[in-house]
């Protein structure tokens, strides 16, 4: 499993980081299993300057890609980026289920 992790600045207004449309576009990527939001609520050393993360959840690296190069998968692309002042960075995270399995 591949997870996709987005990391978003504050908003300019006082709404949500993550506007619902950006979700809305995510949900529409091909090849999603599942997303989860969590808008950040405090920081130990305030290193961090995201105020939301949005994990995108793939089977493997092959549909991932598969995802974004589809014309969807561009067009979201596009619309995310729009808003590329919101991303701080994107971070790629393979088998984040690997703990799950009892080892450490």
């Amino acid at each position: 499993m591949i997870r996709q992790t987005w990391l978003f600045a504050a908003s300019e207004s006082d709404g949500p980081p993550v506007s619902k449309s950006i979700h809305q576009l995510f949900e529409a990527l091909p090849g999603v299993l599942r997303l989860e939001y969590g808008a950040i609520s405090s920081r130990s050393t305030g290193q961090i300057r995201a105020a939301a993360i949005l994990d995108v959840y793939f089977s493997d690296e092959d549909a991932m890609n598969a995802a974004y190069a589809c014309a969807e998968g561009r067009r979201i692309s596009r619309e995310v980026m729009n808003n590329a002042a919101a991303v701080l960075d994107v971070l790629i995270i393979d088998n984040p289920d690997s703990m799950s399995d009892g080892s450490h």
